[in-house]
């Protein structure tokens, strides 16, 4: 990682922790607890790798190209959130909205999530391979030239899912 993004990614994260009330609070260095986070924020390419959020609102943000691996989100609200080229692989994400999300290009690669809303997401040239789905919902979620490969969907709505293409084994 270059200096120039590192310095970017603490200097992202102090002014983080000067939004005014409603804003965000880290505590613990790196736990971030939020309300709300200031609508359609741009985080492109941000490194929030093994972030826990819990009860953000990030909706109509942009997080293209960012780096969310290993991460922990709890009930975080990311409907209409731009994730192209994000990396969520080996995260675990319970409880979100990602409805009307655009994760074009994004890895999902050994994430696991639960309870998660898709519900007219864009999933086209996702990653998925070793994922896991537990109870989420894709209703009109378009997955478009998406290989899914050993994904796993547990009790998962998927009325109306479009372009879905199934890796060979």
């Amino acid at each position: 990682m270059s200096m120039y993004r590192s310095t970017v990614n603490w200097f992202i994260r102090i002014i983080l922790l000067y939004l005014p009330a409603g804003g965000v609070t880290i505590l613990n260095g790196y736990h971030w607890v939020a309300r709300t986070l200031r609508r359609r924020l741009t985080l492109r390419r941000i490194n929030l790798a093994g972030v826990p959020l819990t009860k953000a609102d990030l909706a109509d943000c942009n997080l293209c190209g960012s780096n969310i691996r290993h991460a922990y989100w709890d009930a975080v609200r990311c409907s209409g959130t731009q994730f192209n080229n994000a990396s969520f692989e080996e995260g675990v994400f319970d409880g979100c909205d990602f409805g009307r999300a655009t994760m074009t290009g994004a890895k999902l690669n050994g994430a696991l999530f639960v309870d998660c809303a898709f519900d007219g997401a864009s999933l086209r040239g996702v990653e998925v391979v070793n994922t896991t789905f537990q109870r989420c919902s894709f209703r009109g979620a378009n997955f478009a030239d998406t290989m899914l490969g050993d994904a796993h969907f547990e009790d998962c709505d998927l009325d109306g899912i479009r372009g879905v293409t199934l890796a060979p084994k």
